[in-house]
């Protein structure tokens, strides 16, 4: 099931249909109901037959995004130009922004979920707000997405504050021809996820960032497949530069995860 995600709109497609939902809206519900959707309740979503209007799923699509941009005020472009230029790096926080507008997410009970209640008819599903492209100029909104940039960095810096020096050496299956693929060379910044570190350090597992930025100290052949791998985490303040810049980045560089993994086989030591 492949997702276009527009921000507050998401469109699931299906074998021979697309589920889209998204917060309540008067003027995209109309819509909808042009295209031929059914609201299902149970769902909570619209479910649109590409067939029944004699058109393909990408048509229907390609329909989706006009309307978004139709409806978004003439600023947005510049907007959603400068919110993908970073991205979140802790898994608590969210900013993703798209042609319906911007999906923040922040634990309860952050401060940030009071201020955009304020907000009318803004729509929230426990964590998560919705925030239309039109409404993006209120104050509250502005001041919750540079908060939520505030609180990601600190969270990242906290979390790693005391790896100075830290290094992990251990093996991945990297052939000589994917090397690029990940941007391994020695000295070279590497984005790892951060579920891999379970096996690296799990020490720092429990960290809840989406990725940890480490330096490559060393790189040893063993075979045709692996590669063993001297890895140090880079400052925590540089680190989060380097990670929250690969969020939206065209081509961007693959992060190191358990699908590299060869062995449980890794030493976590002082540089």
């Amino acid at each position: 099931m492949a997702l276009v995600d527009f921000g507050t709109v998401q469109v699931y497609e299906m074998e021979d249909l697309l589920e889209v939902v998204f917060p309540y809206d008067r003027e995209f519900s109309a819509f909808m109901n042009k295209l031929k959707g059914r609201w299902m309740p149970q769902r909570r979503a619209w479910q649109i037959k590409p067939a029944f209007l004699r058109a393909t799923s990408s048509e229907v699509i390609e329909k989706i995004t006009r309307q978004l941009k139709a409806q978004a005020p003439k600023s947005w472009d510049h907007n959603l130009s400068v919110l993908r230029k970073q991205g979140c790096v802790m898994h608590k926080f969210e900013i993703f922004a798209g042609l319906g507008g911007v999906r923040l997410r922040m634990p309860l009970g952050h401060p940030c979920h009071h201020h955009l209640k304020k907000i009318d008819r803004l729509s929230s599903v426990r964590d998560t707000w919705y925030i239309p492209a039109a409404k993006f100029s209120e104050k509250p909104v502005q001041e919750a997405v540079a908060r939520i940039i505030q609180d990601d960095r600190k969270a990242y810096i906290q979390a790693f504050d005391a790896t100075e020096e830290r290094c992990i050496i251990g093996k991945i299956d990297v052939g000589e021809d994917q090397l690029e693929a990940y941007g391994l060379e020695k000295e070279a910044y590497v984005a790892v996820q951060g579920g891999f570190l379970k096996i690296a350090d799990p020490m720092m597992a429990s960290s809840g960032a989406r990725e940890v930025a480490f330096e490559v100290l060393s790189m040893r052949r063993q075979d045709d497949a692996s590669l063993k791998v001297k890895l140090e985490y880079v400052d925590p303040v540089e680190g989060y530069t380097h990670l929250s810049g690969r969020a939206f980045a065209e081509n961007k560089l693959q992060a190191i995860g358990v699908h590299l993994k060869v062995d449980d086989d890794w030493i976590q030591k002082r540089s």
